[in-house]
């Protein structure tokens, strides 16, 4: 039963990123806030990104009161609409309190490429209502997209260089969970990578 919960939550969060980003484009949000640029690299162009298993490491630990669900694990995604691999590496949380609360951090090394959460970054545009935003922040230096839904749904989409994306998500947890989760990566580390 509680697995089916978790599953419930972890599709409702993709559902979310993945209206989010529908909404987006409907509304013709093309333009990155100033200040926050990609270069990108043109389709069908080879890319050199990592291998994944060299992004795996800095995927952070479970933040004190939370368990990882899975081990920290790396993968290679295809872009077939672009003919670009890519590499990602990912890590699942669970609130140790109420297994209904959980977290994700997902890594892409997309070599510039604009593909996976870089093809969305141009999407993003700022909006407040009563109980959502979506703002243009920095995270220890990086540009960095964040997205609250009341009461307890937190996201963000770092960028770290021109070659990185970060994704983390809090969902029934507090602010300062996502927070410590945000802190918690090695941003300059993973920006030497070469």
């Amino acid at each position: 039963m509680s697995q089916n919960l978790h599953w419930k939550g972890r599709c409702l969060s993709v559902l979310l990123v993945l209206l989010l980003a529908g909404v987006c484009m409907i509304a013709g949000c093309t333009q990155a806030p100033s200040g926050q640029t990609t270069k990108g690299v043109p389709v069908n162009t080879s890319i050199q990104t990592l291998d994944p298993s060299a992004l795996v490491p800095f995927v952070p630990s479970a933040p004190q009161g939370w368990v990882n669900e899975t081990e920290p694990f790396g993968y290679t995604m295809n872009d077939n609409n672009q003919g670009i691999s890519y590499s990602a590496a990912s890590g699942s949380y669970t609130y140790a309190a109420n297994n209904s609360s959980t977290a994700e951090v997902i890594i892409q090394d997309t070599g510039g490429a604009k593909v996976g959460f870089r093809g969305l970054w141009d999407n993003l545009t700022a909006s407040e209502g009563t109980s959502a935003y979506t703002k243009s922040v920095e995270v220890k230096g990086n540009p960095a997209w964040e997205i609250y839904e009341a009461p307890d749904r937190y996201a963000s989409w770092i960028s770290v260089g021109d070659r990185f994306m970060i994704y983390i998500a809090v969902n029934g947890g507090s602010r300062a969970d996502f927070d410590t989760l945000t802190d918690s990566i090695n941003y300059q580390g993973l920006a030497a990578l070469k």
